[in-house]
């Protein structure tokens, strides 16, 4: 009997995950719905000498909250955005892609990863609808 399998590993450095990403932002509004958010929130800003970070999350805004003892208002945003796709292989690419952003130990068997899509990711049309919302930080001075 041979072991199921698994869901690749990608290095965020390497041709897979490079292609696997490709996939996504072909298939996602991601980008399109980010650049109207942060469009609109640099547009209300009082002055536009705004810095912005990018990142993923680590622990260090709820240190830097902790040790700031109130001082900043901290608001976390979402902003929704989606892959839809009539194509299974381009859903599991993306869900590939999706997985692979976390560190990953044991990563699951393709199957695991098709049948989870099915699951919870179809459409009635027969499309996959995957949801890939991103997070915004706001950081500013209590005054």
């Amino acid at each position: 009997m041979t072991d199921p399998e698994s869901m690749k590993v990608f290095d965020s450095q390497g041709e897979d995950y490079k292609r696997a990403f490709q996939i996504f932002l072909d298939h996602t509004d991601q980008k399109r719905n980010a650049k109207r958010f942060l469009q609109t929130l640099v547009n209300g800003l009082p002055e536009r000498r705004v810095f912005i970070d990018a990142g993923a999350l680590d622990g260090l805004v709820t240190a830097f909250r902790a040790k700031q003892d109130g001082r900043y208002q901290i608001v976390t945003t979402m902003d929704p955005a989606h892959v839809e796709t009539q194509d299974p292989a381009v859903a599991y690419a993306v869900a590939e892609f999706m997985l692979n952003l976390l560190p990953i130990s044991r990563p699951p068997t393709r199957r695991d990863v098709e049948d989870y899509l099915t699951k919870h990711c179809a459409a009635g049309d027969g499309a996959y609808r995957l949801s890939v919302h991103q997070d915004f930080l706001q950081i500013r001075p209590r005054r």
